[in-house]
């Protein structure tokens, strides 16, 4: 059997202390709300929001240099030239919009 040892003055056991972080923008997490601004999370979720909030600052920053993207598989985003989303070749398939009471035409 493991023996005991009393605990040192110095010493800490148990949980990770909890980590404070500022956030800019609103984070959903297993439905759970976070931000904007200052909360206190345990530490492997303060360094995920705040690999969220670096992801956010680089495609604001992409998108404000007139960059474009699209996002693909695994929600990875690929820098495009925005110029493709105004090419007639595109294939995108139309969509329509169904208004309340209207009958879609055949």
């Amino acid at each position: 059997m493991a023996k005991h040892t009393k605990r040192q003055p110095d010493e800490k056991r148990g949980r990770k202390p909890w980590q404070t972080c500022t956030l800019t923008i609103r984070h959903s997490i297993n439905g759970k709300q976070y931000g904007p601004g200052v909360v206190k999370v345990h530490p492997d979720l303060a360094a995920m929001l705040m690999e969220q909030e670096s992801r956010f600052r680089d495609t604001e920053d992409m998108i404000r240099k007139g960059g474009g993207a699209i996002i693909g598989y695994g929600n990875r985003i690929i820098p495009v030239n925005p110029a493709i989303f105004d090419a007639p070749d595109m294939r995108v398939p139309e969509t329509h919009i169904i208004l309340a009471g209207e009958r879609p035409s055949r």
